[in-house]
């Protein structure tokens, strides 16, 4: 039995997609039934004309409402109004999640009919609140608050003259407050201060998290961050154990260093490779600890998870065989053999588990003959879900090993330059034959791992000053280094000389040779010299863009405004237009499930072609009598929000208002 195009995945139209993909050049993107058109990454990116407002009045449901307020600088073409109604959606969504399991069992209706009204019947004495209860009782509440609304103009133009505007710090938004006489005009009701913001993708909303408020997403990454230093903590104490008591010590258990027997270098290996497992198993276990978070959009949440796992990569990888060396052994071949092990492990191992993928390929063999519906071994055949951010740090990890170790073992590089090429045509394949369609994201990872790549270069800066300073590893140079760190305890305060001693070596008075000694004494005020730059950049990048951010206010396309060409082509015009449609993004369903009523926009603003009206879940409220019941006459909008098109075919257009006075905040 072969997997079918159905309600299922489309698996054949999936794999032609990413076959036919050109990168980083072009991208497919799907039109009506099997069509597709090459679009090029130069041309505009459609929904350019976007913007949301994150600080909406909690009881502004009326889509008309806001097109009025924004028919001021231009002609609106889409409105979305977004609610906080997580609690029903997530209820809508497991009774969907029920029901969609019946049927995979199942493909005899009467059974699957039969299943669902025992399954909802609320009459019966277990559970004492059913699922369907649950969901009148959420139903018979009041409205939910309106947490933002985004906001499709039909030109660029007058994107750019709402966002010029209405720019102001965020301070002044969540106070309403601002000593520049700002005009009532500007403000939503004639009092609320807007907070206005460029859109991300469509694609990148989580429109499930949006409405939780900042200090419990603060508390949220907290607490995720105490659990990856608690796994950094583990790995540490269980690779110290296993250095005690199977592998031991390096020279202690070594009479002649250049030659010491099978047993023991077979044991050597045992930690690098113990590193390398923790790191697949640390990474998987990662995962669920994301779950733990909350984060707004999808760029934010890999961003998130970029660097928790890259701390914890990048600890399991270097930090650790450094924090376990002795100072008389770092350059004993005993060392070098596990920070090369160590590298090549990190070049079998992830490319190997990512091409063998057991957990799918046991789903697809074991239980893809056993399954009883066409709709239940479509799911096996979906593909592989996977983060852009593991990838991200997969590269930079292998990366940051080679040039923390790059003094002590040059031809780590060449292995490291041969995991980069071998990653990459594997990352390749699994794009085009084994992962799901990626989402589309913004470039904020891709900026994130820049600065990350800097500060690999940076430690690699200060651990080749350390590394130099301490060559050639004897006792009498470790007894050197104490020294001079003691001498320098007497003369400054001691956390601040700890602080040093992480970042600069401290310099010795004799070295064994007088090139040695220049060459650190060089080294050194580089080292001093490139730290505080990096730290004065950094400080002062944080500080402005705090202060525009917080006090001034965000120009449009970046900060100092209008970097980027204004496109003269109208929103009309383009053919691929995505619209800010709220989903509930769901495991158990290749798409997400629409969360408002379709009804009032054509459905070629969702990013996805099938049957809308299927995986919406207002439509499974009101073609259940019990639910609907108990909407008596609330309106839909306030309970799921609302999406209008304002230029649908017969609908009249609202004149555009042709003159405005500038209004300056700043």
């Amino acid at each position: 039995m072969l997997p079918t195009d159905g309600d299922g995945p489309r698996v054949a139209v999936a794999r032609q997609w990413f076959r036919d993909v050109i990168l980083p050049h072009r991208v497919r993107d799907k039109e009506a039934n099997n069509a597709f058109r090459l679009v090029d990454m130069g041309e505009d990116a459609p929904g350019s004309e976007l913007f949301p407002v994150f600080d909406p009045n909690a009881n502004a449901w009326d889509p008309d409402e806001w097109e009025r307020f924004f028919a001021q600088f231009g002609q609106v073409k889409f409105v979305t109004v977004s609610v906080d109604n997580d609690r029903l959606l997530a209820a809508l969504a497991k009774k969907r999640y029920m029901e969609e399991m019946i049927k995979m069992e199942s493909a005899d209706t009467d059974i699957v009919h039969r299943a669902l009204k025992d399954a909802a019947d609320p009459t019966k004495s277990a559970p004492k609140r059913s699922l369907v209860r649950r969901l009148r009782q959420v139903l018979g509440m009041g409205g939910y608050r309106v947490w933002s609304v985004f906001v499709m103009f039909e030109t660029e133009e007058a994107q750019r003259r709402c966002l010029r505007e209405t720019r102001i710090g965020l301070c002044s938004t969540h106070f309403d407050w601002t000593s520049t006489g700002l005009s009532a005009r500007v403000r939503f009701r004639g009092t609320n201060i807007l907070h206005v913001e460029q859109a991300v993708e469509p694609s990148s909303v989580q429109w499930k998290s949006v409405g939780v408020p900042w200090r419990r997403r603060v508390m949220q990454q907290v607490l995720t961050m105490c659990i990856v230093g608690g796994m950094m903590t583990g790995v540490y104490f269980l690779t110290l154990w296993l250095k005690r008591d199977l592998v031991g010590d390096e020279a202690g258990n070594v009479d002649d260093k250049t030659d010491f027997d099978t047993d023991r270098r077979g044991r050597l290996y045992i930690l690098p490779w113990v590193l390398a497992v923790t790191d697949i198993f640390g990474c998987r276990f990662l995962a669920y600890v994301d779950r733990l978070e909350q984060h707004q959009t999808k760029e934010r949440e890999q961003l998130s998870t970029l660097n928790k796992l890259l701390l914890f990569r990048g600890f399991n990888g270097a930090v650790v065989l450094y924090l376990l060396t002795d100072f008389t052994d770092t350059l004993s071949q005993q060392n070098l053999i596990q920070i090369q092990a160590l590298l090549i492990a990190n070049l079998l191992t992830a490319p190997v588990l990512q091409l063998m993928s057991p957990v799918g390929s046991c789903y697809r063999w074991y239980y893809g003959p056993k399954a009883k519906t066409q709709r239940k071994l479509n799911s096996y055949y979906s593909g592989a879900y996977w983060k852009l951010a593991e990838r991200y740090t997969q590269i930079t990890k292998s990366v940051g090993i080679a040039l923390f170790y790059k003094s002590l073992l040059p031809t780590g590089l060449i292995i490291t330059g041969l995991s980069l090429l071998v990653n990459y045509w594997v990352d390749k394949y699994c794009l085009l034959r084994k992962w799901k369609t990626p989402p589309r994201f913004d470039g904020l990872l891709a900026r994130a791992s820049r600065y990350h790549l800097l500060i690999m270069a940076l430690v690699s800066l200060i651990m080749m000053g350390h590394w130099y300073n301490g060559w050639p590893f004897d006792r009498s140079t470790q007894l050197a280094v104490r020294a001079a760190k003691k001498l320098t305890e007497s003369r400054i305060n001691d956390s601040l000389i700890n602080t040093l001693h992480i970042i600069l070596p401290f310099l010795r008075y004799t070295y064994p040779t007088e090139a040695q000694k220049n060459l650190m004494n060089v080294l050194y005020w580089i080292i001093l010299i490139i730290t505080c730059i990096a730290v004065a950049f950094l400080l002062l990048k944080s500080f402005y863009r705090s202060w525009q951010r917080y006090i001034v206010g965000n120009l449009p396309n970046g900060f100092f405004g209008g970097r980027a060409k204004e496109s003269e082509i109208p929103a009309s015009q383009v053919s691929s237009l995505n619209g800010y449609v709220p989903s509930y993004d769901s495991w158990y369903s290749d798409f997400p499930y629409l969360s408002v009523p379709l009804g009032t926009f054509e459905s070629r603003f969702v990013s996805w072609n099938g049957n809308h009206k299927a995986y919406c879940l207002v439509n499974d409220v009101l073609a259940d009598p019990q639910l609907s019941d108990s909407l008596g006459d609330k309106p839909l909008g306030q309970l799921f929000g609302a999406c209008k098109q304002y230029d649908m075919p017969g609908a009249s257009k609202r004149t555009p208002v042709t003159f405005l006075d500038s209004v300056s905040l700043v």
